[in-house]
């Protein structure tokens, strides 16, 4: 142990003997003479790890009969919520599931704190002062995900992903993107379009799992992966030129992401302005493009909401071992009607 910090790893230890149920709720613990023992310290400092968990609320300490596990120990109090960004950068997509954690934690009367990390030393002063949080849990919002998932293994403490379900990480909840999209290409195909083509940023992981949905929609279409394109802000008018090419008799585009989007839907309206568009709205962002869209709708405001409901069903036990959780979506068709 760090001699300096002795009485802080006691209490991390203790913490998680009450998580993983070593310690019911009402059950007696043992007391700071037999923690000194067991931890080769000084009864003084068992003695402070001991405050340390009862000014959490974990412990209640009964006078000449011992320290007992609240019965509130097992209620989610405090959550860190880690972000993938710097403090005050703009991200519509993250800021929207910070709007529906936070949305939750009050409702539920969870206290909780933000981490803006953007990086993964894990030496920084910011990750320093993660670490030494006294939150029950953690939820991860962005690429910080792997860094996250080793602090809250070293405190014991479960983590939920938000947006993913890439590992590392056992607890996710995030938008159901491939059954969304595979339905966005049905919806199309029963209003007469065949020859859909898919736009995306296959770097990305969420845009490949669209992209998966894509071809499950036209699987026995027998287009294959024809009419898929890769494209960047930068090459999104080269590609969609290259796809409504005359040859290709495209009908339909599905394109993703709002930058993608907002940035094709121009350009398929002067280039062939009969060919339909499809798209996933996720946030506000593509709010403008609804009217003459095929859509499929979700929000990641409900994600982060979802994301608090499932940490609390790790905390108190409810859920054990790796879980993921879809949000709903429905299928909008355009509002303005178009001739074919």
């Amino acid at each position: 142990m760090n001699r300096e910090h002795l009485y802080t790893e006691i209490a991390d230890e203790l913490r998680k003997r009450i998580s993983r149920g070593d310690y019911a709720p009402g059950s007696r613990i043992p007391g700071h003479t037999r923690l000194a023992r067991e931890f080769g310290v000084s009864p003084i400092t068992s003695n402070r790890a001991l405050q340390e968990l009862v000014r959490e609320g974990l412990v209640e300490r009964r006078e000449r009969i011992g320290s007992f596990v609240s019965a509130q120990a097992l209620r989610l109090r405090k959550i860190a919520i880690v972000v993938s960004t710097r403090a005050g950068d703009t991200n519509k997509a993250l800021n929207d599931y910070i709007r529906g954690v936070l949305e939750r934690t009050t409702e539920l009367g969870v206290d909780s704190s933000i981490h803006y990390m953007l990086g993964s030393d894990m030496a920084s002063a910011e990750w320093m002062q993660l670490q030494g949080t006294n939150a029950n849990g953690f939820v991860c919002i962005g690429p910080t995900q792997y860094d996250t998932y080793i602090t809250a293994g070293k405190l014991g403490r479960p983590l939920v992903v938000v947006g993913t379900n890439v590992p590392p990480g056992e607890h996710f909840v995030t938008e159901n993107r491939k059954e969304c999209t595979r339905d966005l290409v049905r919806a199309m195909r029963e209003d007469g379009y065949r020859r859909i083509g898919f736009i995306g940023n296959l770097y990305r992981p969420d845009h490949r799992t669209s992209r998966d949905g894509y071809l499950e929609g036209i699987a026995d279409l027998g287009l294959g992966f024809r009419l898929i394109r890769d494209a960047n802000e930068e090459t999104i008018g080269a590609v969609v030129r290259d796809l409504l090419a005359e040859d290709l008799g495209v009908e339909g585009v599905i394109v993703m992401g709002g930058n993608l989007s907002i940035a094709a839907l121009p350009l398929i309206m002067i280039q062939r302005p009969q060919v339909k568009f499809g798209c996933l709205r996720e946030n506000a962002s593509v709010t403008p493009l609804a009217d003459v869209s095929y859509y499929g709708e979700y929000f990641q405001e409900e994600v982060g909401r979802m994301a608090v409901d499932l940490l609390v069903d790790v905390y108190t036990g409810k859920v054990k071992g790796p879980t993921l959780r879809f949000s709903s979506y429905r299928i909008q068709r355009p509002r303005i009607a178009t001739h074919r």
